[in-house]
Parts: structure tokens; sequence; C-alpha cells
């Protein structure tokens, strides 16, 4: 179980990896390539661990309820509003932190291939691609290399 960390409560101790910064030595692709090989740019878990926490407020109202049989249903309707105060700061704190999570390695992902091919053709190659990264990748290599070799820009 990881360490309680009071600046990421909600994640429940779920850590994403940092992407790799610099390409392996006598690489013969881009630092991109590498990544994406690395899995810096794999789904966030957060969108999913947010819909995983109804789950988790739904078993904490059961097991309570099954604790205290003799309680009020009003009680327990008190006792499940008041949980899911806490249970819905998580799952917002989470939805924002996938937010921010893929807007960052989108723009990471990106960057690497405008910087690697030096040519700008993200919205188009995005609108063609039917895959996961590595058929973006390969997609953006050679629709730059028949810009850059056709002399289009």
């Amino acid at each position: 179980m990881a360490k309680f960390d009071p600046y990421n409560w909600w994640k429940r101790g779920v850590r994403m990896t940092t992407p790799i910064r610099k390409a392996p030595k006598g690489a013969s692709e881009p630092l991109v390539w590498y990544q994406i090989l690395n899995g810096d740019f794999k789904y966030s878990p957060y969108w999913e661990m947010s819909r995983k926490e109804v789950d988790y407020w739904k078993k904490e109202v059961d097991d309570y309820r099954k604790k205290n049989p003799r309680i009020s249903e009003k009680s327990v309707q008190d006792f499940a509003d008041s949980r899911w105060r806490m249970y819905h700061k998580r799952i917002e704190k989470l939805k924002e932190s996938h937010l921010q999570y893929e807007t960052s390695r989108l723009h990471l992902l990106k960057e690497g291939l405008i910087q690697a091919f030096r040519v700008d053709i993200w919205d188009e190659t995005v609108e063609k691609c039917d895959g996961d990264e590595t058929k973006l990748y390969n997609l953006y290599k050679k629709e730059s290399n028949k810009i850059l070799k056709g002399g289009l820009l």
C-alpha cells in the first residue's frame, strides 16, 4: 500500500510515471518514439477510478446498514449523505486530475512529433489515425516524409 500523500489524497496511492526526457544512447528514432514505447502516453486511470468511487460509496453504505440492522432508514440516508460529500469531492478531484493528465500528455505527444519531424500536421494526422499512439507515430512519420520529400512546405 502506498504511503498517504496529503497533496494527492484523492488518487488512492496511484502514481503515474514521469515521461522520459532523453532518448537512449545510440537511438535511431526520435525521443517521442521511446516515450511511446515507455508508455508515457497511455490512458490515465483516473477517470475509471472516479467511476469506481460510487461503488465504494455504495459498499460503505451497505456495510453500515449490515452493522446496524435496527437503525432507521432515515439514519442510513443521513450517513450516506454525509459520506457522499467526501466521495463526491474525490470523484471531482479524480476527474480534474484525469483532464490535467490527458491534456499535458497530449501536448507532450504533439510537441514531440512536431519536433521530431519538423512539420506540424497534427490535426490532419489525428483525423486520419484510427489506432493508438504507435499507429499515430507511424502515420505522422509517413505523412511528414511525403511533405518534406515532395517540397510541399
